[in-house]
């Protein structure tokens, strides 16, 4: 049996529409260039983790998967890609439903507000006392 997958490639859409469309993705894709310079975290990412939605990447940055919580998968070749994206698409209920839950728990520690007084505590670890 084969099965045929749909993807669908968006132009740039406003902050308002992202969360509706995002509500009809399986599984999303960060295709990024591995470059040494490159260390960020996409906040796309946190777009899809926030709707919800798993996420297949390259491996744009070396702490990929730590910083996200192991919630990424990365994939370093065409066949990893499908593989993982077959992965998730084959979880059970359980599987998602714990994926779900790290997921909420992640962003929930990720806020711009959790963000801020991480960093707001470490100046002050630097502010003589």
């Amino acid at each position: 049996t084969t099965e045929i997958y749909t993807l669908s490639l968006h132009d740039a859409l406003p902050i308002y529409e992202l969360s509706l469309v995002l509500q009809n993705f399986d599984v999303s894709l960060g295709l990024y260039r591995t470059e040494e310079w490159l260390d960020v975290d996409s906040m796309k990412f946190f777009d899809y983790l926030a709707a919800g939605v798993p996420i297949v990447s390259t491996s744009f940055h070396q702490h990929l998967e730590e910083d996200f919580d192991g919630l990424i998968q990365v994939a370093t070749s065409a066949r990893m890609f499908v593989e993982c994206i077959e992965g998730i698409l084959s979880w059970n209920d359980q599987q998602k439903t714990d994926w779900q839950r790290r997921c909420k728990s992640f962003l929930v520690q990720n806020t711009w507000d959790s963000r801020a007084a991480e960093v707001l505590q470490e100046m002050e670890r630097f502010t003589p006392g």
